[in-house]
């Protein structure tokens, strides 16, 4: 709500990027604790991080790509998504079941710190892209010049 009200989707995801790695940090790490409370609140803050930033890339793609339709920004984003997904859980499935692998005679606590290191690889790539993105508001822009812009609601 905060960003369709301030219009300032850049740094929201910069912001949102940023704490997505350090919270997937911050869980790697507790890991190593053995600590369940803690991996609890460390899950709970990659959680925040992670499910904030659908919603923020999504009214962001929106923006940046304006004239083309909302649902076609929508549809792409989210097909990219399960794309990268499925690279994740493939690669997974390779690497820990190939019986030659020395992965796949680690523990389920190995396996897991591997595959956390993959999830902050993955939002270090999006981070990145965050910080090379530039914030075009090109619908909004235009929603203004046409005196359509509605504030939202709180």
């Amino acid at each position: 709500m905060l960003v369709s009200k301030t219009k300032k989707y850049w740094i929201a995801n910069v912001i949102i990027c940023a704490g997505s790695v350090l919270s997937a940090s911050a869980f790697l790490i507790v890991l190593e604790q053995e600590s369940a409370i803690l991996c609890y609140i460390a899950a709970a803050f990659l959680g925040l991080f992670v499910v904030s930033s659908l919603s923020v890339g999504l009214d962001f793609g929106c923006e940046v790509s304006h004239p083309v339709p909302p649902n076609n920004v929508t549809g792409v984003m989210i097909s990219y998504s399960m794309v990268i997904s499925a690279i994740h859980i493939i690669s997974a499935n390779f690497i820990f079941t190939k019986k030659e692998s020395k992965l796949a005679q680690l523990s389920a606590k190995g396996e897991a710190r591997i595959m956390v290191g993959i999830l902050i690889f993955t939002m270090v790539v999006a981070l990145v892209f965050a910080l090379l993105s530039k914030e075009d508001l090109r619908k909004t822009k235009i929603d203004e010049d046409n005196g359509m812009l509605i504030e939202p609601q709180d």
